[in-house]
């Protein structure tokens, strides 16, 4: 079914809400910015922190309205289906920042590399 279209006045509505979006997402981005120290950026830990700033922006934005809005139309067996996929996915990224997080910790810079037990001579 064909939209319905749209005035002048419904465009101009839509833009200024995009722009609100957008400069909310920069000021967010810009603070995140702003908590970084030296350390983290000579580290490498400035990643690990802005994946995990990403994932809690995620988180907060969507819910089940975020999936039902987003999939209009779709049963629900199907986008509980599709959400749990995505908690997958999520867990596993969760699980690769504490290991780079340990990693990091456990692993000092310019301490000389080990051998593991298991390597040759």
């Amino acid at each position: 079914m064909p939209k319905a279209p749209m005035d002048a006045a419904d465009i101009e509505a839509d833009d200024a809400a995009d722009r609100r979006v957008v400069e909310q997402e920069q000021d967010e981005i810009k603070d995140f910015v702003k908590g970084l120290s030296a350390d983290d950026i000579k580290s490498g830990n400035w990643f690990t922190k802005l994946a995990a700033h990403a994932m809690n922006s995620y988180t907060k934005k969507v819910d089940w309205q975020y999936f039902q809005d987003r999939y209009a139309g779709v049963p629900a067996d199907a986008i509980v289906d599709q959400r749990t996929k995505m908690a997958a996915r999520y867990a596993a990224l969760e699980g690769g920042l504490s290991a780079g997080a340990y990693t990091a910790t456990v692993v000092q810079p310019g301490a000389p590399a080990r051998r593991p037990p298991w390597a040759g001579r």
